[in-house]
């Protein structure tokens, strides 16, 4: 049980909450090391889930705003192990993925070890589209553990385009089932359009783009200017 609101001493406790509430939710990715106490002691743990009611969820486990002065019905925390834990609420509509994929991930949920995580099918080819789409570039630890995955499911990838080629993939996946590519309405979720994408299966919101527009330009004048700054120095 919690000593205190938002306050446990492991995992299991926080899935207990969110099924005593009755929330519609799965945990996104990287479930695994969840299991083990020793993320929580180390203070590293991020919870990312995706909930039909972000609200819902925040309350059933007494999660705090990570920001209290900007709270923004995401990023939230609690304790774990008297250690902050990250949690990163994504619900149905925020176009994080498109609702009709997110509701059929819900949909299709399966139990793992006292909470739920989406089936494998869409277990892969979401981390397809968080890994190209949704970060700067594809790193080699997601680019390893995509052409495994890949592997397990009996599909082609090749790993030397690798990022062509699973990005293939998932088109061929989305198309299938009337899936878009979204802006996600939190900013600091890009989603990389230069990778590629079949910009037809993009779901227009001239709002959000503008909004990704002016975020991504000033990331990337900081960025400028810190190296500018750095050549000065040397």
């Amino acid at each position: 049980m919690t000593t205190t609101e938002g306050t446990y001493t492991n995992f299991a406790e926080v899935t207990a909450a969110l099924e005593k509430a009755g929330c519609e939710y799965l945990i996104l990715r990287n479930y695994d090391e969840l299991l083990s106490d020793e993320v929580f002691m180390a203070g590293h743990a991020d919870i990312d889930m995706l909930c039909s009611n972000a609200s819902e969820v925040a309350r059933a486990i007494c999660a705090s705003p990570a920001h209290p002065q900007n709270a923004d019905g995401i990023h939230y925390c609690i304790q774990i192990k008297g250690k902050k834990a990250s949690v990163d609420l994504r619900e149905t509509g925020d176009g994080y993925y498109c609702r009709k994929w997110q509701e059929e991930m819900l949909r299709k949920r399966v139990p793992y070890n006292g909470f739920y995580i989406m089936d494998p099918v869409n277990g892969f080819y979401s981390l397809v589209y968080h890994a190209i789409l949704q970060k700067r570039s594809l790193s080699e630890e997601y680019r390893g553990r995509l052409l495994k995955a890949a592997e397990g499911l009996g599909l082609k990838a090749d790993g030397d385009n690798a990022e062509k080629s699973l990005l293939g993939l998932l088109e061929g996946f989305m198309k299938d089932n009337g899936y878009k590519y979204t802006f996600c309405a939190d900013k600091h979720v890009p989603l990389r359009v230069s990778a590629g994408i079949n910009r037809s299966m993009l779901e227009r919101d001239c709002g959000l783009q503008v909004r990704h527009f002016f975020y991504e330009a000033r990331i990337k004048m900081i960025d400028l200017l810190v190296r500018i700054k750095h050549k000065i120095v040397k």
